[in-house]
């Protein structure tokens, strides 16, 4: 096997009689679809995320609007029940205030 010419990413290699040519692509070059589109990727998430003034607030303002919303949506207390069966919910009030205003360890 030897090889007879090198050009511009073609190898011609000769085994006997037959001449046989290739194309090589040198490591540096050779990359999946996938390392691609990872790599654009990762290339532009500092450039998203950077500290630089528009993208914090924007990123602090997303931020907060999401969790007042949150809180919005989900802290709600239930009505009391219409039947009460026996219960006295103004008395326990009162009695939750007089036990809490003492001192309790």
């Amino acid at each position: 096997m030897i090889i007879t010419s090198v050009r511009s990413n073609v190898i011609a290699v000769t085994q006997g009689s037959h001449e046989i040519s290739t194309v090589f692509t040198p490591p540096s070059e050779q990359r999946s679809p996938l390392t691609l589109t990872t790599m654009r990727i990762v290339d532009r998430i500092p450039a998203v995320v950077g500290f630089r003034v528009i993208p914090t607030t924007v990123l602090v303002l997303l931020t907060y609007v999401t969790i007042f919303t949150l809180v919005i949506v989900t802290d709600w207390l239930p009505e009391p029940p219409k039947n009460q069966h026996g219960l006295d919910l103004k008395q326990a009030y009162t009695d939750l205030r007089h036990v809490s205003a003492c001192f309790s360890p």
